[in-house]
């Protein structure tokens, strides 16, 4: 409601972990990382070694004990006092994604959204 054009997806400001590249680097590629927006389109992910942009990237997202799969593809990236705000990251669109985790994100971001709502 507050931008110029409102976005399909609604935009979650949240810090989830995630794990960034293929399972044999998974471990090390969780360190530094942690997901600062999430859309059931997408994702920005803060992060000391941002990718270029056009990389394709497996991501596994953590979403309390759930684990969700995607292939995302980096439209933007920033180093170190670049972008807006001055901190590294990459913002990444979701090329491929299975449904129910999409649909998952969604349900995800709805419940953070109404936690403190009370209920009638």
């Amino acid at each position: 409601a507050t931008e110029a054009t409102p976005r399909r997806y609604i935009r979650l400001s949240t810090c989830l972990s995630l794990a960034v590249g293929d399972e044999a680097g998974a471990a090390d590629s969780m360190a530094g990382n942690c997901i600062t927006a999430l859309s059931e389109n997408g994702v920005y992910i803060n992060t000391p070694t941002p990718r270029a942009v056009g990389a394709r990237l497996p991501l596994t997202i953590f979403l309390g004990k759930t684990k969700i799969k995607a292939d995302g593809l980096v439209l933007y990236s920033f180093n170190l006092k670049e972008g807006p705000l001055h901190e590294p990251g990459m913002g990444i669109k979701f090329i491929h994604i299975k449904p129910e985790d999409q649909s998952l994100i969604r349900a995800f971001i709805k419940k953070e959204l109404t936690r403190d709502l009370a209920q009638v």
